[in-house]
C-alpha cells in the first residue's frame, strides 16, 4: 500500500485516500460496481468481493479498506434481513469510516442502523440514529441521504402519533429531495416520496404532477403507485407508462441496475390512513394561522 497524499475534494472537505496496489483498487472497484446484486437473486454472489475485501483490509492493516468492506457487508446484510450481522457490520464500519473520514458513508450507515433499530420497535433509538446520520449530512451536504435519513424519522414520529415532529420532518425530506431531482441524474424515488409528502400537505396537483414523473422514469412502480392509500384520492389521474416497452428495449446495462437499485433501497413513507392525513393538514393549518398571528 502506498500512502503517497493523494487528496481529493468531496463535497466541501478534504478526504485522505491512499493508494494501493492495482490488484486491490480493481478488488474495492468491483465491490463498489457489483453493490447491486444484494438487492437481487444473485446476492450470494456477492459475498466473495467482501471476503476478498477483508483479506486485504487484514494483510494490509488498512482502516480505508475496513471501512469499505464493513459498510457493503453491511448493506448484504440488510438485504438478507439479517438484523443481528447488519447492525454489527454498521457499528463496527463507523469506527472505520470515521478514521477514515468517509463521512458519506458514516451517514449511510447510522441511516441503516435507524432502520433496523425502528423495525424492533426502538423508536427512541432510532431517532438517536437517524438524528446522526443528519448531523453528518448537515456538516457535509450529503443531501440524498439527509432526505432519506429524513423521511425515516419522520416514519418514526407518525407511528409515534407524533404529527407535529413527523410533518416538520417530512417537509424537511421534501426540501433535500427537491435538491436531488434537482441535480444531473435523475430518479424515480426521490418523486414517489415527494408525491407522498404533497398528498400529506393536501397538495393534490402536486401529488399527481411529481407520481407521473417517477412513472415515466420507471414503469414498475406503477403498480405499487396504485396500492398505495395514499393515493387512493387521485388514482384516477395517475397515468401507466404505455411506453415502458419501448423504454426496457433502449435501457443498457448500467440503467438496468440503476432501476433495480432504485426499487430495492426506497424505503417508502408508511401506510397512512385518512384520519392520519387530515391530522397532519390540521397540523399545518394550525402553524401557519400562528405564524399569521404573529406577523399582524
Amino acid at each position: 500500500m502506498f500512502y503517497n497524499k493523494a487528496v481529493y475534494i468531496k463535497k466541501g472537505y478534504k478526504q485522505m485516500k491512499p493508494n494501493f496496489d492495482p490488484v486491490i483498487e480493481e478488488c474495492i472497484k468491483e465491490a463498489r460496481a457489483n453493490l447491486y446484486m444484494v438487492r437481487t437473486s444473485r446476492q450470494q454472489e456477492y459475498m466473495p468481493y467482501c471476503d476478498r475485501l477483508f483479506a486485504y483490509a487484514a494483510s494490509e492493516q488498512s482502516d480505508y479498506l475496513f471501512a469499505q468492506a464493513y459498510y457493503c457487508m453491511m448493506l448484504y446484510y440488510a438485504c438478507v434481513n439479517d438484523y443481528i450481522n447488519t447492525v454489527s457490520c454498521a457499528m463496527e464500519g463507523i469506527k472505520y469510516q470515521q478514521n477514515t473520514q468517509e463521512y458519506e458513508l458514516v451517514a449511510r450507515s447510522y441511516n441503516m442502523l435507524g432502520i433496523f433499530t425502528a423495525s424492533t420497535g426502538n423508536g427512541s433509538q432510532a431517532v438517536d440514529y437517524y438524528l446522526s446520520s443528519i448531523d453528518y449530512c448537515n456538516q457535509y451536504h450529503f443531501d440524498h441521504v439527509h432526505a432519506m435519513a429524513a423521511s425515516n424519522l419522520a416514519d418514526v414520529f407518525h407511528r409515534s402519533l407524533v404529527y407535529n415532529r413527523a410533518l416538520y420532518y417530512y417537509e424537511e425530506a421534501e426540501k433535500y429531495f427537491m435538491k436531488n431531482v434537482q441535480s444531473e441524474e435523475k430518479e424515480a424515488g426521490p418523486y414517489y416520496y415527494l408525491a407522498q409528502i404533497a398528498m400529506l400537505k393536501g397538495e393534490e396537483e402536486k401529488a399527481v404532477n411529481y407520481i407521473n414523473l417517477a412513472i415515466q422514469m420507471d414503469y414498475e412502480i406503477y403498480e405499487k403507485i396504485i396500492k398505495d392509500p395514499i393515493f387512493f384520492a387521485i388514482k384516477a389521474r395517475i397515468q401507466p407508462n404505455l411506453e415502458k416497452t419501448k423504454l426496457e428495449a433502449k435501457m443498457n446495462e448500467k440503467e438496468k441496475k440503476a432501476r433495480e437499485h432504485l426499487k430495492n433501497t426506497y424505503i417508502l413513507v408508511g401506510r397512512l390512513n385518512n384520519n392520519d392525513i387530515k391530522m397532519m393538514e390540521n397540523m399545518r393549518k394550525v402553524s401557519k394561522e400562528k405564524d399569521q398571528r404573529e406577523l399582524n
